[in-house]
């Protein structure tokens, strides 16, 4: 048993779908020598997961918890799995129930992301406060609460948060950009340039820290700058109208009005064949 589920754990890393499916099959083959053998199930449940089969997977997970009720693998996955299937309610009891086996900062923090998801910032913060409690390290409880106060526009305690995420974990693109965007609100534009450009350095390929930049640096009238930054992020991301229209702006503002009104024109096609495309899906 031991035997397949370490080779099915070698053949999930290969992360593509023959990976995956030759993963299945071994857990599978543990399963049908000892159907209680929970290493195979809870990795059958996350293979199946990663497949999209999010039905199964739960039914997987439902398995493992019946065998053994403290099984918080099993908890945790199957919150996951209601999460991507949108059943919110469902999956904050699977994250209560597995902080009744054992507290962590990782749950609580789960469990505030649930609550956020669920329109509940005060009940989110609680619990990422709480996870801070647990463990003061830990990265993702900082960021979590900085969001939080960000979209209050407590833009200062936003920052002071991001400064601790990123203390903790300083390889998160997703934490130096937001921090930019804040300093950019408090008018510290030269931290949100240097902010943006470490997150260019931890994610070259990320489209939208180029568009970001690209907006401050229209807001700060360096049009040239703003053009190359929309440029390179539409080289990423071709068709993202907003990044069109901001480009025109700032190649009309450097004179090159033929180039602008062609940005301008294809902005607008683009618009109009998302809002087609929406109108369809949803009939």
């Amino acid at each position: 048993m031991e035997a397949y589920v370490s080779r099915g754990n070698a053949f999930l890393d290969y992360g593509n779908p023959e990976g995956i499916k030759a993963a299945q099959a071994d857990y599978e083959r543990a399963l049908l020598l000892k159907p209680t053998y929970l290493p195979a199930r809870i990795n059958l449940a996350y293979s199946l997961q990663m497949s999209g089969k999010f039905q199964q997977a739960w039914t997987q997970f439902t398995i493992a918890i019946q065998q053994d009720q403290l099984c918080q693998a099993a908890y945790e996955g199957r919150a996951i799995v209601n999460l991507q299937m949108s059943n919110l309610f469902a999956a904050l009891q699977d994250v209560n129930a597995s902080m009744k086996v054992k507290a962590s900062a990782e749950l609580h923090t789960n469990r505030g992301v649930v609550s956020l998801f669920m329109k509940d910032s005060t009940g989110a913060m609680h619990d990422f406060q709480a996870a801070i409690k647990l463990d003061n390290r830990y990265s993702l409880a900082y960021f979590n609460a900085a969001n939080i106060y960000f979209k209050n526009r407590q833009f200062r305690q936003a920052i002071e948060y991001y400064n601790r995420s990123i203390q903790f974990n300083n390889k998160d693109e997703s934490a130096y950009v937001n921090r930019a965007i804040a300093r950019a609100v408090i008018k510290d534009s030269s931290g949100a340039l240097s902010d943006f450009s470490k997150a260019i350095s931890i994610s070259p390929k990320s489209a939208h820290v180029y568009f970001n930049r690209g907006n401050l640096y229209s807001t700060l009238g360096e049009w040239q700058k703003a053009a190359d930054d929309f440029s390179h992020g539409l080289r990423l991301q071709p068709d993202d109208p907003l990044a069109h229209k901001r480009r025109a702006d700032a190649l009309g503002k450097l004179g090159m009005k033929e180039k602008a009104i062609a940005d301008y024109q294809y902005a607008v096609q683009l618009q109009a064949r998302i809002k087609f495309l929406k109108s369809i899906h949803s009939k």
